[in-house]
């Protein structure tokens, strides 16, 4: 019973990140909240969170979210084909920023 209760609250952490994070976004003005679905696509529960994004209704446009106890940031899905290309691209960026 417990494993199926850290599941779900693994869940709900991964949920409430993505939520918090597409909400800095649209407060940033780099999306439109109302106007954007995600899906986690993979995360450390309780530390990280990376997430495919796109706005509504719109296939061909899709970005990748990361966020949870690191800055949130977002990157085209272009740039990179899976969660794991993903969080090697934010590593990457953020060393070449440091």
């Amino acid at each position: 019973m417990t494993d199926k209760m850290d599941r779900q609250a693994a869940l709900d952490w991964g949920k409430q990140q993505l939520t918090a994070s597409i909400d800095e976004l649209t407060n940033l003005g780099v999306v439109d909240g109302p106007t954007v679905e995600g899906r986690v696509a993979w995360m450390l529960p309780g530390q990280i969170m990376i997430a495919e994004i796109r706005e509504t209704g719109q296939r061909d446009r899709a970005a990748w979210l990361i966020g949870g106890n690191v800055p949130t940031d977002h990157v085209d899905a272009n740039v990179a084909e899976s969660a794991r290309d993903a969080a090697r691209h934010f590593s990457l960026k953020w060393q070449m920023q440091a």
